[in-house]
Protein backbone atom coordinates (compact mmCIF):
# COMPACT_ATOMS: atom_id res chain seq x y z
CA UNK A 1 0.00 0.00 0.00
CA UNK A 2 1.71 3.04 -1.36
CA UNK A 3 0.47 6.49 0.51
CA UNK A 4 -0.13 9.28 -2.03
CA UNK A 5 -1.76 12.93 -2.07
CA UNK A 6 -4.85 12.94 -4.76
CA UNK A 7 -5.76 16.49 -5.91
CA UNK A 8 -7.47 17.70 -8.98
CA UNK A 9 -4.71 17.90 -11.94
CA UNK A 10 -5.95 19.82 -14.85
CA UNK A 11 -3.96 18.31 -17.50
CA UNK A 12 -4.14 20.79 -20.90
CA UNK A 13 -5.49 19.14 -23.60
CA UNK A 14 -7.60 16.93 -20.77
CA UNK A 15 -10.81 16.71 -18.90
CA UNK A 16 -10.40 17.45 -15.23
CA UNK A 17 -9.20 14.24 -13.53
CA UNK A 18 -7.17 13.57 -10.09
CA UNK A 19 -3.92 12.74 -9.83
CA UNK A 20 -1.57 11.75 -7.74
CA UNK A 21 1.21 12.62 -5.92
CA UNK A 22 3.82 10.56 -4.12
CA UNK A 23 5.42 11.86 -0.77
CA UNK A 24 9.51 12.20 -1.08
CA UNK A 25 10.82 10.21 1.65
CA UNK A 26 14.44 9.55 3.03
CA UNK A 27 17.40 11.17 1.17
CA UNK A 28 14.75 12.13 -1.89
CA UNK A 29 13.48 14.08 1.01
CA UNK A 30 16.48 16.18 1.08
CA UNK A 31 17.23 16.29 -2.76
CA UNK A 32 13.23 17.86 -3.29
CA UNK A 33 13.88 19.96 -0.43
CA UNK A 34 17.01 21.57 -1.87
CA UNK A 35 15.44 21.38 -5.22
CA UNK A 36 12.44 23.58 -3.95
CA UNK A 37 14.24 25.77 -2.11
CA UNK A 38 17.21 26.76 -4.98
CA UNK A 39 13.86 26.99 -7.03
CA UNK A 40 12.13 29.85 -4.81
CA UNK A 41 15.61 31.59 -4.15
CA UNK A 42 16.89 31.44 -7.84
CA UNK A 43 14.57 30.71 -10.48
CA UNK A 44 16.46 27.63 -11.10
CA UNK A 45 17.34 23.95 -10.09
CA UNK A 46 18.90 20.71 -11.46
CA UNK A 47 16.70 18.02 -11.59
CA UNK A 48 18.09 15.31 -8.87
CA UNK A 49 19.30 12.52 -10.30
CA UNK A 50 18.53 13.27 -13.81
CA UNK A 51 21.91 14.44 -15.48
CA UNK A 52 21.53 17.10 -18.27
CA UNK A 53 18.00 18.46 -16.97
CA UNK A 54 16.85 21.71 -15.11
CA UNK A 55 13.89 23.28 -13.78
CA UNK A 56 13.44 26.71 -14.37
CA UNK A 57 10.96 28.88 -12.65
CA UNK A 58 8.96 30.89 -10.03
CA UNK A 59 7.47 31.07 -6.97
CA UNK A 60 3.70 32.15 -6.79
CA UNK A 61 2.66 33.15 -3.75
CA UNK A 62 3.22 30.15 -1.65
CA UNK A 63 2.90 28.22 -5.02
CA UNK A 64 4.96 28.18 -7.80
CA UNK A 65 5.68 27.39 -11.61
CA UNK A 66 8.87 25.38 -13.34
CA UNK A 67 9.67 24.16 -16.63
CA UNK A 68 11.84 21.09 -17.05
CA UNK A 69 14.58 21.61 -19.59
CA UNK A 70 16.57 19.37 -21.48
CA UNK A 71 20.32 20.65 -21.97
CA UNK A 72 22.93 19.21 -24.55
CA UNK A 73 26.11 20.10 -26.42
CA UNK A 74 27.09 18.76 -29.64
CA UNK A 75 30.64 17.43 -30.60
CA UNK A 76 31.60 20.84 -31.97
CA UNK A 77 30.42 22.71 -28.25
CA UNK A 78 27.32 24.25 -29.91
CA UNK A 79 24.91 23.81 -26.57
CA UNK A 80 21.15 23.40 -27.49
CA UNK A 81 18.26 22.93 -24.65
CA UNK A 82 14.85 22.27 -25.01
CA UNK A 83 11.47 22.89 -22.83
CA UNK A 84 9.67 19.69 -21.87
CA UNK A 85 6.82 20.32 -19.73
CA UNK A 86 5.32 23.20 -17.36
CA UNK A 87 3.68 22.09 -14.41
CA UNK A 88 1.96 25.32 -11.78
CA UNK A 89 0.87 24.42 -8.62
CA UNK A 90 -1.58 25.98 -6.05
CA UNK A 91 -1.22 25.18 -2.65
CA UNK A 92 -4.07 27.64 -1.62
CA UNK A 93 -6.92 29.55 -3.02
CA UNK A 94 -5.08 32.72 -2.37
CA UNK A 95 -2.58 31.63 -5.27
CA UNK A 96 -5.39 30.27 -7.42
CA UNK A 97 -6.02 33.06 -9.40
CA UNK A 98 -2.34 34.10 -10.34
CA UNK A 99 -1.52 30.15 -10.69
CA UNK A 100 -4.59 30.21 -13.17
CA UNK A 101 -3.24 33.22 -14.98
CA UNK A 102 0.15 32.35 -15.04
CA UNK A 103 -1.20 28.87 -16.78
CA UNK A 104 -3.32 30.70 -19.60
CA UNK A 105 -0.01 32.43 -20.39
CA UNK A 106 1.85 29.74 -21.74
CA UNK A 107 -1.41 28.59 -23.92
CA UNK A 108 1.02 29.81 -26.73
CA UNK A 109 3.94 27.22 -26.02
CA UNK A 110 1.68 24.33 -25.81
CA UNK A 111 2.25 21.17 -27.73
CA UNK A 112 -1.33 20.25 -27.75
CA UNK A 113 -4.39 22.63 -28.24
CA UNK A 114 -6.26 23.29 -24.90
CA UNK A 115 -9.11 21.44 -23.93
CA UNK A 116 -12.57 23.49 -23.90
CA UNK A 117 -12.91 22.50 -20.27
CA UNK A 118 -9.52 23.41 -19.78
CA UNK A 119 -9.60 27.00 -20.76
CA UNK A 120 -12.85 27.40 -18.87
CA UNK A 121 -11.81 26.07 -15.31
CA UNK A 122 -8.35 27.79 -15.66
CA UNK A 123 -10.55 31.13 -16.42
CA UNK A 124 -12.73 30.65 -14.18
CA UNK A 125 -10.11 30.01 -11.41
CA UNK A 126 -10.35 26.53 -9.51
CA UNK A 127 -10.48 25.60 -5.75
CA UNK A 128 -6.62 25.00 -4.67
CA UNK A 129 -5.32 22.81 -3.69
CA UNK A 130 -4.04 21.95 -7.68
CA UNK A 131 -2.16 21.53 -10.26
CA UNK A 132 -2.06 22.43 -14.51
CA UNK A 133 0.00 21.13 -16.67
CA UNK A 134 0.97 22.32 -19.88
CA UNK A 135 3.85 20.11 -21.72
CA UNK A 136 6.02 22.39 -24.64
CA UNK A 137 5.58 21.95 -28.21
CA UNK A 138 9.37 21.48 -28.22
CA UNK A 139 8.99 18.20 -26.84
CA UNK A 140 7.41 16.79 -29.78
CA UNK A 141 9.87 18.33 -32.15
CA UNK A 142 12.61 16.92 -29.87
CA UNK A 143 11.01 13.40 -29.42
CA UNK A 144 10.63 13.60 -33.26
CA UNK A 145 14.18 14.43 -33.57
CA UNK A 146 15.69 12.03 -30.91
CA UNK A 147 16.73 14.59 -28.84
CA UNK A 148 14.74 13.00 -25.97
CA UNK A 149 14.18 9.65 -25.40
CA UNK A 150 11.03 7.86 -23.60
CA UNK A 151 12.95 6.80 -20.62
CA UNK A 152 14.27 10.51 -20.18
CA UNK A 153 10.18 11.36 -20.48
CA UNK A 154 9.19 8.45 -18.39
CA UNK A 155 11.97 10.26 -15.15
CA UNK A 156 10.91 13.81 -15.94
CA UNK A 157 7.21 12.77 -15.20
CA UNK A 158 8.72 10.71 -12.11
CA UNK A 159 10.59 13.78 -10.63
CA UNK A 160 7.01 15.88 -11.20
CA UNK A 161 5.36 14.09 -9.36
CA UNK A 162 7.99 13.39 -6.38
CA UNK A 163 8.39 17.10 -6.69
CA UNK A 164 4.72 18.08 -6.61
CA UNK A 165 4.40 15.60 -3.67
CA UNK A 166 6.95 17.06 -1.97
CA UNK A 167 5.43 20.37 -2.04
CA UNK A 168 2.32 18.88 -0.98
CA UNK A 169 4.13 17.84 2.39
CA UNK A 170 5.63 21.00 2.97
CA UNK A 171 2.45 22.68 2.39
CA UNK A 172 0.00 20.51 4.58
CA UNK A 173 -3.20 21.08 2.44
CA UNK A 174 -4.24 18.02 1.05
CA UNK A 175 -4.14 14.54 3.27
CA UNK A 176 -2.86 11.18 2.64
CA UNK A 177 -4.71 8.45 0.74
CA UNK A 178 -3.91 4.91 0.02
CA UNK A 179 -3.45 4.27 -3.34
CA UNK A 180 -4.46 0.25 -3.02
CA UNK A 181 -7.56 1.47 -1.54
CA UNK A 182 -8.92 3.57 -4.96
CA UNK A 183 -10.80 2.77 -7.57
CA UNK A 184 -9.61 2.26 -10.91
CA UNK A 185 -11.41 4.65 -12.28
CA UNK A 186 -9.40 7.14 -9.99
CA UNK A 187 -6.01 6.04 -10.99
CA UNK A 188 -4.69 8.76 -13.84
CA UNK A 189 -2.25 7.24 -16.28
CA UNK A 190 0.39 9.24 -17.93
CA UNK A 191 0.68 9.23 -21.24
CA UNK A 192 3.64 10.63 -22.89
CA UNK A 193 4.11 12.26 -26.57
CA UNK A 194 5.15 8.37 -28.05
CA UNK A 195 3.01 6.69 -26.16
CA UNK A 196 0.14 8.95 -28.06
CA UNK A 197 2.07 8.79 -30.88
CA UNK A 198 2.27 4.70 -31.18
CA UNK A 199 -1.51 4.59 -30.58
CA UNK A 200 -2.29 7.12 -33.44
CA UNK A 201 -0.42 4.55 -35.58
CA UNK A 202 -2.02 1.08 -34.31
CA UNK A 203 -5.57 2.48 -33.38
CA UNK A 204 -5.08 2.34 -29.84
CA UNK A 205 -2.84 -0.19 -29.31
CA UNK A 206 -0.36 -0.01 -26.82
CA UNK A 207 3.55 0.21 -27.69
CA UNK A 208 6.74 -0.89 -26.19
CA UNK A 209 4.65 -3.76 -24.09
CA UNK A 210 4.41 -7.31 -25.46
CA UNK A 211 1.41 -8.39 -26.71
CA UNK A 212 0.31 -12.13 -26.63
CA UNK A 213 -3.02 -13.44 -28.91
CA UNK A 214 -4.02 -16.83 -29.57
CA UNK A 215 -2.91 -17.48 -33.03
CA UNK A 216 -4.27 -19.80 -35.47
CA UNK A 217 -2.40 -23.23 -35.29
CA UNK A 218 -2.74 -23.20 -31.61
CA UNK A 219 -0.07 -21.28 -31.04
CA UNK A 220 0.22 -17.94 -29.35
CA UNK A 221 1.31 -14.64 -30.95
CA UNK A 222 3.90 -13.01 -29.75
CA UNK A 223 4.41 -9.90 -30.26
CA UNK A 224 4.96 -5.95 -29.67
CA UNK A 225 4.43 -2.11 -31.64
CA UNK A 226 7.72 -0.30 -31.50
CA UNK A 227 8.57 3.21 -32.19
CA UNK A 228 12.16 4.38 -33.31
CA UNK A 229 13.68 7.79 -33.18
CA UNK A 230 11.51 9.20 -34.98
CA UNK A 231 8.35 7.74 -33.70
CA UNK A 232 7.78 5.58 -37.15
CA UNK A 233 6.40 2.66 -35.52
CA UNK A 234 6.88 -0.92 -36.38
CA UNK A 235 5.39 -4.41 -35.77
CA UNK A 236 8.23 -6.92 -33.93
CA UNK A 237 6.89 -10.46 -33.94
CA UNK A 238 9.48 -13.07 -31.51
CA UNK A 239 9.62 -16.17 -32.33
CA UNK A 240 9.69 -19.48 -30.41
CA UNK A 241 13.31 -20.55 -31.60
CA UNK A 242 13.94 -16.48 -30.01
CA UNK A 243 13.61 -15.22 -33.97
CA UNK A 244 12.92 -11.22 -33.99
CA UNK A 245 11.41 -10.33 -37.19
CA UNK A 246 11.10 -6.83 -37.76
CA UNK A 247 7.99 -5.81 -40.19
CA UNK A 248 9.88 -3.14 -42.45
CA UNK A 249 7.60 -3.33 -45.47
CA UNK A 250 7.38 -0.11 -47.10
CA UNK A 251 9.78 1.68 -44.93
CA UNK A 252 13.00 3.08 -46.47
CA UNK A 253 15.48 3.15 -43.06
CA UNK A 254 15.01 2.67 -39.48
CA UNK A 255 16.53 4.03 -36.72
CA UNK A 256 16.56 2.89 -33.18
CA UNK A 257 18.20 4.50 -29.90
CA UNK A 258 20.30 2.86 -26.86
CA UNK A 259 16.91 2.82 -25.09
CA UNK A 260 14.81 1.37 -27.47
CA UNK A 261 17.47 -1.59 -28.18
CA UNK A 262 17.26 -2.42 -24.56
CA UNK A 263 13.56 -2.48 -24.59
CA UNK A 264 14.03 -4.91 -27.34
CA UNK A 265 16.07 -7.12 -25.29
CA UNK A 266 14.07 -6.90 -22.21
CA UNK A 267 10.93 -7.98 -24.64
CA UNK A 268 12.58 -10.92 -26.03
CA UNK A 269 13.24 -12.25 -22.63
CA UNK A 270 9.81 -12.24 -21.89
CA UNK A 271 8.44 -13.70 -24.51
CA UNK A 272 11.12 -16.43 -24.35
CA UNK A 273 9.24 -16.70 -20.72
CA UNK A 274 6.00 -16.52 -22.77
CA UNK A 275 6.86 -19.57 -25.27
CA UNK A 276 8.91 -21.66 -22.57
CA UNK A 277 5.33 -22.13 -20.54
CA UNK A 278 3.36 -22.47 -24.01
CA UNK A 279 5.73 -25.23 -24.95
CA UNK A 280 5.01 -27.01 -21.71
CA UNK A 281 1.59 -26.57 -21.97
CA UNK A 282 0.95 -28.24 -25.13
CA UNK A 283 3.06 -30.73 -24.39
CA UNK A 284 0.76 -31.66 -21.84
CA UNK A 285 -2.34 -31.29 -23.88
CA UNK A 286 -0.72 -33.35 -26.37
CA UNK A 287 0.09 -35.93 -23.81
CA UNK A 288 -3.67 -35.94 -22.15
CA UNK A 289 -5.32 -36.04 -25.51
CA UNK A 290 -3.46 -39.65 -26.43
CA UNK A 291 -4.07 -41.04 -22.82
CA UNK A 292 -7.77 -39.92 -23.28
CA UNK A 293 -8.14 -42.23 -26.65
CA UNK A 294 -5.80 -44.48 -25.13
CA UNK A 295 -8.73 -45.01 -22.21
CA UNK A 296 -11.52 -43.90 -24.62
CA UNK A 297 -12.11 -40.85 -22.83
CA UNK A 298 -13.44 -37.49 -24.61
CA UNK A 299 -11.76 -34.40 -23.49
CA UNK A 300 -13.83 -31.53 -23.84
CA UNK A 301 -12.51 -28.13 -26.09
CA UNK A 302 -10.10 -25.89 -23.83
CA UNK A 303 -7.20 -23.69 -24.35
CA UNK A 304 -4.39 -24.15 -22.62
CA UNK A 305 -2.86 -21.02 -23.19
CA UNK A 306 -5.81 -18.35 -22.71
CA UNK A 307 -4.49 -17.12 -19.06
CA UNK A 308 -0.93 -16.66 -21.46
CA UNK A 309 -3.37 -13.91 -23.88
CA UNK A 310 -2.69 -10.47 -22.64
CA UNK A 311 -5.70 -8.17 -22.11
CA UNK A 312 -4.21 -4.61 -22.46
CA UNK A 313 -6.41 -1.32 -22.36
CA UNK A 314 -6.42 0.49 -25.28
CA UNK A 315 -5.23 3.94 -25.41
CA UNK A 316 -8.31 6.37 -26.93
CA UNK A 317 -6.81 9.04 -28.74
CA UNK A 318 -9.67 11.37 -30.44
CA UNK A 319 -9.86 11.93 -33.82
CA UNK A 320 -8.51 15.82 -33.90
CA UNK A 321 -5.36 14.96 -31.87
CA UNK A 322 -4.83 12.30 -33.83
CA UNK A 323 -5.13 14.19 -37.10
CA UNK A 324 -2.90 16.92 -35.02
CA UNK A 325 0.22 14.17 -34.16
CA UNK A 326 -0.14 12.86 -37.95
CA UNK A 327 0.85 16.97 -39.60
CA UNK A 328 3.17 17.51 -37.03
CA UNK A 329 4.98 13.88 -36.91
CA UNK A 330 4.36 12.81 -40.45
CA UNK A 331 3.94 9.36 -39.02
CA UNK A 332 1.71 6.67 -41.29
CA UNK A 333 -1.01 4.36 -39.92
CA UNK A 334 -0.42 0.92 -41.51
CA UNK A 335 -1.36 -0.37 -38.42
CA UNK A 336 -4.36 0.97 -37.80
CA UNK A 337 -7.54 -0.50 -39.25
CA UNK A 338 -9.80 1.61 -37.87
CA UNK A 339 -8.71 4.66 -39.86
Amino acid sequence: MTPAYQIPSYKIDEAPALGLYLPAEDGMHDMMAETLASLRETGTAAVPNIPGFVIRGAAIGEGFQFTIVKLWSDADGTEHEMSVTSTFFAPRNEDAAAVAQASLAQVPTSATPPHPEWVDIMSAVPVAPFTSIVPHKELLHGAHAGHITTHEIMLCTGFSQFFIGHALDVAKVAPLVDVDDLDEDDLQEDLSGQDIAIAVQTGGVRGNILIVEKGEDGHPEVYAYVGDIELDVVRVDFGSEGAITIDTDGMKYLSFDADTLALLSDLSEEAEEVWEEAGDLLNELEEDIIASEDDDVEIGPHDPLEHLYTHHSPILVDKDMAERFKQRLGIDQRYNTDD
